[in-house]
């Protein structure tokens, strides 16, 4: 049965089954003379993959019941998406995931008090050590970075990025800002100490908190970069541009209406605000099983169609909307994969094999869903007052001094 349904998926390229049975399949058409091989430990995970392979291939990955042999989890992952693409595995699936996502979406009300718990399920697994295993180690950024080039370097991107936000907002040194959703305070203390600006940071996260303040007291930014506990919702300041970084992401589709109308409230009259988050190239879908089960339990990446009302209803004005392509989130988590890989033995003395298993599969996965599926960035600029868009984009490019 699973042999048969992975040849009715896999027409390009292809990949060597090895079965519980220790029998040898070969699935698709493979190009490397040496295959890679998936080798399934029993008969249980051969049942599962095929009714559900959206969750139990990486539960089964994890829990070691699937290994690889002559590749990697990669080679299996890009073949596997390179065929499927933006299309369902299955009906099957659809109907799992489309039961799953309605009875999530009923059930899920992103309170103050699961905010704070979902933020601590994903960022307070330990101390901030671990994310420096393999995120950049200038900006601390765990989000995108920018890639108009190929040959750019983790650290490049992430300069690049920081760059690209702090011109399409047009900061300058009479700027109040406020970043929200913080993270480990890199780009708030890179907009302070690039443009002179104030930048208060607001975060859930007691690991993140005391890492930017600490950073902020590193650079000697602290007069210029404060960092809080705070839920945006309870946000009273107002100030001349917010930016908010992959923050949206775990909103939740229920709270898109309240987030916009509350980034119109913070935001002084002639105010800006840039949205910067993972979204969809396709109409809305569930979302994806597995990672919303165990690595971002109130994770959901919208369509433009679900935003764009919300934006609307809060009187907010549409400047600009940038579809930043798969490619440069799945570069960045390629160069992520490579320093977590890298790292493993530093990994394994702060977890276990079965953590370090789950987040390879976790940015393996990621990396190859971003290059292949509907996965995408959106970088949202929006005004409070009609008057205050720019004319053209041309402010946004043109060459001007960047302090470093």
């Amino acid at each position: 049965m699973l042999k048969s349904f992975l040849n009715k998926i896999i027409k390009e390229d292809g990949f060597l089954l090895e079965t519980s049975d220790k029998k040898t399949y070969t699935i698709g058409n493979p190009v490397k003379e040496k295959p890679v091989k998936l080798k399934l430990h029993n008969k249980s995970i051969e049942y599962k993959l095929a009714l559900f392979s959206d969750y139990y291939f990486g539960k089964g990955f994890v829990d070691g019941e699937i290994t690889i042999e002559q590749g990697d989890l990669s080679e299996i992952l890009d073949i596997a998406l390179k065929n499927i693409g933006r299309k369902d595995i299955s009906e099957f699936s659809k109907i799992i995931n489309k039961i799953r996502g309605t009875w999530r979406y009923l059930t899920s009300f992103n309170t103050r008090r699961s905010s704070r718990a979902a933020v601590e399920h994903h960022y307070e697994i330990g101390s901030v050590d671990f994310y420096k295993t393999f995120i950049d180690n200038k900006h601390f950024q765990y989000s995108t970075g920018y890639h108009p080039r190929k040959d750019m370097t983790l650290e490049d991107s992430q300069e690049a990025m920081i760059n690209h936000m702090i011109k399409k907002l047009d900061i300058k040194d009479n700027d109040k800002i406020l970043d929200c959703g913080s993270g480990f305070g890199g780009l708030a203390c890179a907009i302070a100490e690039k443009t002179g600006a104030r930048v208060d940071g607001i975060t859930l996260s007691k690991v993140q908190l005391d890492f930017s303040q600490k950073l902020a007291r590193e650079k000697k930014l602290d007069n210029l970069c404060q960092f809080r506990i705070e839920d945006y919702r309870d946000t009273e300041e107002t100030y001349t541009k917010v930016v908010s970084k992959g923050m949206l992401e775990h909103v939740t589709k229920k709270r898109y209406h309240g987030y916009f109308r509350q980034i119109y409230k913070m935001l002084e009259p002639k105010g800006k605000a840039l949205i910067h988050t993972i979204g969809s190239i396709d109409k809305p879908r569930d979302p994806q099983a597995w990672i919303t089960t165990f690595i971002f339990p109130s994770g959901y990446t919208p369509s433009a169609s679900e935003l764009m009302p919300a934006i609307e209803s809060a009187s907010l004005v549409l400047q600009d909307w940038e579809v930043l392509s798969g490619i440069h989130y799945s570069s960045t988590i390629r160069n992520w994969k490579i320093r977590f890989i890298k790292n493993k033995e530093k990994i394994l003395k702060m977890y276990d094999e079965a953590f370090y298993r789950l987040w390879l599969f976790y940015l393996s996965s990621c990396e190859s869903a971003f290059r292949w599926t509907d996965m995408c960035n959106f970088q949202i600029l929006l005004n409070k007052d009609s008057n205050t868009s720019e004319r053209t984009r041309d402010y946004m490019y043109t060459p001007k001094k960047v302090c470093y």
